[in-house]
């Protein structure tokens, strides 16, 4: 989730997993974007297309991060089910056996 200041002000949470696609809004010469959702809806927010970018990046880096530690925390196992792993990168493939505790 990132925070979005709507046009009257207002601020709310946006789900980045929703979002289609950020374009600039024109019409407030370069300040602004319209944000369009999966499914068709849209927000027109204050922020730039470049700092939304640059939140919805971040974020993701931040769930990544929290994923990756969570991986290597033993406390974070569930007894009885195999633990956490980051999925290899496109083009990286690896096998995995139940016993395989490496990344």
């Amino acid at each position: 989730m990132i925070f979005v200041t709507q046009k009257d002000g207002t601020s709310l949470a946006l789900n980045i997993d929703r979002l289609e696609r950020i374009e600039r809004n024109g019409v407030d010469h370069g300040r602004g974007s319209n944000v369009v959702l999966v499914g068709g809806g849209h927000l027109v927010v204050e922020e730039s297309q470049e700092t939304l970018v640059e939140r919805v990046m971040a974020s993701k880096a931040a769930i990544l991060a929290k994923a990756r530690a969570m991986s290597d925390s033993a406390s974070a196992r569930v007894p009885g089910a195999p633990p956490l792993r980051m999925v290899s990168p496109p083009g990286r493939v690896r096998a995995v056996t139940e016993t395989d505790d490496g990344p």
